[in-house]
């Protein structure tokens, strides 16, 4: 959808072509530039400006500009549409708020989201960050002390009259961890803001000063054990209900539901008003039993189903942009949408609507636990860092300093759980922001360059989370009853791909498909590797040994980002065949490979 830039260095300072130049990923990408005395703002969208545009209200010149979404209900919308003035609606309804009420009217708004808003007559420029820090927004100041903010880390070094220096601590762990802990960046001197607070930069005076912000939400885990499973389960379906009709308005344009064979993909369609006609598509390497699912979901909703199959090389063509996309901070195999950019629009998609993070908010994915092996689920277990993505030791100065980082963020006094509260303490730390989770190329390549929409950070959705005991998320009970209740029986009664069993299967049924799916995934994986298999994504260590691309990508030569590597890594890594990268080592070989496109593209 949009990233921006938020420069108050005096005008001479400031490189708004160049920002406008690296912002605009495809040609199909609007860049708005504002040069106002006291700062400049680029801000680019890959939807329609017409409802997400900049507004500057032409009595007051207040200006008003959003990065990726808010989301109302329709009454609001509505009522946007009398604001004067010529911009985006939701811009307009973010002034009709703010003329309302203030500063404080904005922190109920609801969405993934960076909103800027500059109040010409008491000289101020406000920052809203959203509750989840799925927008991403990050701060520098430069050599003359002014602040300058954007929701790309590159893009802050880019502007900047020096670029920063690499954070070692924070490349060493991503090869580490796979991601980079909150609030820091791979620069010194760049971090992130926090998640639903508000940033003041007063502008009145001769230079910018950034006032202490305000913090206005806090992810407050006060877990129900009173009621019934049933209640909860009800009280969130109804959650994604608002959350889904919400991001599925007939103004937003044509909306298309991303469909797999799991349940909560299944879950959101089935949460679509009646009177929205959505289209689906899947991804797929070839029909197994992942695409069949889904394609019978979409049938017994009554709703067109679009097969999208994927090149062979999909995630290696799309590899460089992807990493200067998200950044670098996630991993390129989590790169799935942006090679079918091209495909959904020319459907005439307008909203793309994805099922993303239901694993860490309802199934304890973020919890410390102990699967119970043939029943998907899991129990309760002492504190390790190691809680999704493996931890992979290195044997260098930024490994060790990276793990030094882990230990501290999660203090011993923290890791003895007496209560749900505890545990959900920790899964809150390890949760959010979300832009900074392992996983967050998925999330931050269609947030920054397509009409996407994410109705898990709906303000609904979180005020039922934070009442979910542990024991529900383990049990993946609660959730599961919740997707029975919203599917209804013709959709619940069609297996989850995942362990081929109905929704809100017995335990004896779910024991007998897990322990069936399971044989069926070790021949899968032992006796026909290739590069497709039963389930979403392909087989990435076929890929890796069999890919032409990858390969390309990883003997380029450039030897600054080879003797970097080597140091990070504590080893030479290119002194091994990239087939010797097996098994646990494939995860740390496209660790490295990501690390490598980024440090390339930053040299060039």
């Amino acid at each position: 959808m949009s990233d921006c830039l938020i420069d108050f260095r005096p005008p001479e300072k400031r490189r708004s072509r160049l920002a406008a130049d690296w912002l605009k990923f495809f040609p199909d990408m609007h860049v708005t530039t504002l040069d106002e005395p006291a700062f400049s703002l680029v801000i680019s969208r890959g939807d329609d400006l017409g409802l997400w545009g900049l507004f500057r209200d032409p009595g007051s010149a207040t200006v008003v500009a959003l990065a990726g979404r808010i989301a109302l209900d329709e009454a609001e919308w509505k009522a946007a549409e009398e604001v004067r003035g010529v911009g985006g609606l939701a811009c307009k309804a973010i002034f009709a708020r703010y003329q309302r009420g203030g500063i404080d009217e904005l922190k109920s708004l609801n969405g993934n989201f960076l909103v800027v808003l500059h109040d010409a007559a008491l000289g101020r420029v406000h920052l809203v960050t959203d509750r989840c820090g799925m927008v991403p927004a990050f701060h520098t100041m430069s050599a003359e002390s002014s602040p300058i903010f954007s929701t790309h880390p590159d893009l802050l070094a880019q502007v900047t009259e020096s670029a920063p220096d690499f954070d070692l601590t924070s490349l060493g762990e991503f090869l580490v961890a796979g991601k980079v802990s909150f609030p820091n960046s791979y620069y010194q001197g760049v971090s992130s803001l926090d998640t639903g607070s508000i940033y003041t930069i007063d502008v009145h005076g001769p230079r910018a000063v950034l006032a202490k912000p305000m913090r206005h939400f806090r992810m407050e885990y006060r877990p129900d054990d009173r009621s019934n499973e049933w209640d909860l389960a009800e009280k969130l379906g109804e959650a994604f209900k608002n959350s889904v009709r919400r991001r599925t308005l007939p103004r937003l344009g044509r909306t298309a539901f991303s469909l797999s064979g799991g349940l909560d993909s299944r879950m959101l369609l089935c949460a679509c008003p009646e009177d929205v006609k959505p289209l689906t598509f899947s991804f797929f390497d070839e029909e197994n039993l992942e695409f069949r699912t889904a394609r019978a979901i979409a049938a017994a909703e009554g709703a067109p189903f679009l097969p999208i199959r994927r090149d062979p090389e999909h995630y290696g063509n799309a590899a460089e942009l992807g990493v200067k996309i998200h950044g670098g901070m996630g991993s390129l195999a989590n790169n799935h949408f942006l090679g079918f950019r091209n495909a959904l629009a020319a459907e005439g998609i307008q909203n793309i609507v994805t099922g993303f993070y239901c694993d860490y908010f309802f199934k304890g994915l973020a919890l410390d636990r102990r699967k119970v092996k043939w029943f998907q689920t899991a129990v309760p277990s002492g504190f390790s860092q190691e809680w999704y993505r493996p931890i992979i030791p290195v044997a260098s100065e930024s490994g060790r300093g990276a793990l030094e980082r882990l230990e501290q963020a999660f203090p011993a006094s923290r890791r003895n759980f007496g209560s749900d509260a505890d545990r959900l303490w920790m899964e809150g730390q390890r949760l959010f922001p979300l832009a900074y989770e392992p996983d967050s190329a998925e999330s931050l390549v269609p947030q920054r360059t397509m009409p996407w929409a994410l109705p898990i950070v709906d303000n609904d959705v979180l005020d039922v989370y934070v009442t979910l005991p542990v024991r529900g998320k383990l049990s993946v009970s609660t959730y599961s009853k919740m997707v029975e209740m919203v599917c209804g029986k013709t959709v619940s009664k069609i297996p989850d791909s995942n362990t081929m069993a109905p929704v809100n299967a017995s335990s004896a049924r779910l024991f007998f498909q897990v322990c069936t799916k399971a044989l069926l995934n070790r021949f899968e994986r032992n006796l026909r590797p290739r590069l497709a298999t039963s389930g979403s994504w392909p087989n990435w260590e076929y890929y890796v040994h069999h890919s032409p691309v990858l390969a390309r990508l990883w003997h380029r030569e450039n030897k600054d980002t080879a003797d970097l590597l080597r140091s990070l890594a504590g080893f030479d890594p290119f002194s091994r065949s990239i087939e010797s990268y097996k098994g646990p080592d494939v995860e740390f070989f496209v660790r490295l490979l990501t690390l490598k496109i980024w440090l390339d593209l930053k040299r060039r």
